[in-house]
């Protein structure tokens, strides 16, 4: 079981948004599709008609884009690549800017950018702070990345994918089981060209399940039968 909360009560008047169920585009059959019966010969007619066949008429294509939860982005977020790097941090009434990255949008307590989203030591990456905070089972780590299947939707921003996993000074008892906890500040480079990225409020940006963690599967060749 997951549970969420507020990082504290600054972020949630901030705007902070609550997680939600991953639900894609791609992860709803249109009900046209000659997909929907398993007949066959008239799948094969209908393509013969013309019928392109889409993503979404591919069940583990489907299952995925239900999959787990999404964070959002609890303010709109203005993202440019600097043309030199700012060596000094500077601020404007519509932008904040240090190493590569010039950001823009909205505001945010406890940034070091005064912005949600916010420099990574003067690098090409920056990091959006959604407010939010994960709690996982501390015997699981917690994926988080880009959504999946970016090809299949309207993205221009590549998102760092990353696994959390439980440290001491991280961990919590709920009952009996002990939870681990991070804060969802998820990590984006900064765009290649010249033209801004826009992020707005209420975007789903970060991909979130519980997994096994390292060394706790193994990958064997199925055995032959004896």
């Amino acid at each position: 079981m997951l549970f969420w909360d507020y990082e504290s009560h600054e972020f949630a008047e901030a705007g902070a948004l609550e997680p939600v169920s991953l639900q894609l585009p791609y992860s709803i059959q249109p009900s046209h599709s000659p997909f929907r019966t398993r007949d066959y010969p008239s799948i094969w007619r209908a393509i013969e008609a013309g019928y392109v066949v889409q993503p979404s008429d591919c069940p583990p294509v489907r299952a995925i884009g239900m999959y787990g939860y999404v964070v959002r982005c609890p303010g709109e977020v203005i993202l440019r690549r600097a043309q030199s790097r700012h060596t000094e941090r500077r601020f404007t009434e519509k932008w904040s800017a240090f190493g590569f990255a010039e950001i823009g949008g909205a505001l945010w307590p406890k940034s070091d950018s005064l912005r949600v989203a916010s420099w990574i030591a003067g690098s090409e990456f920056v990091k959006i702070q959604t407010g939010v905070r994960i709690y996982f089972p501390a015997s699981m780590w917690l994926y988080q990345g880009p959504l999946p299947n970016q090809e299949l939707l309207p993205r221009s921003y590549e998102v760092m994918a990353g696994m959390e996993y439980p440290a001491r000074s991280r961990t919590k008892t709920r009952g009996r089981e002990a939870y681990a906890h991070a804060s969802m500040n998820v990590i984006v480079r900064l765009p290649h060209g010249t033209e801004d990225v826009v992020i707005g409020r209420g975007e789903s940006i970060c991909w979130l399940f519980p997994v096994q963690p390292r060394g706790a599967m193994a990958l064997h060749r199925w055995p032959e039968d004896e």
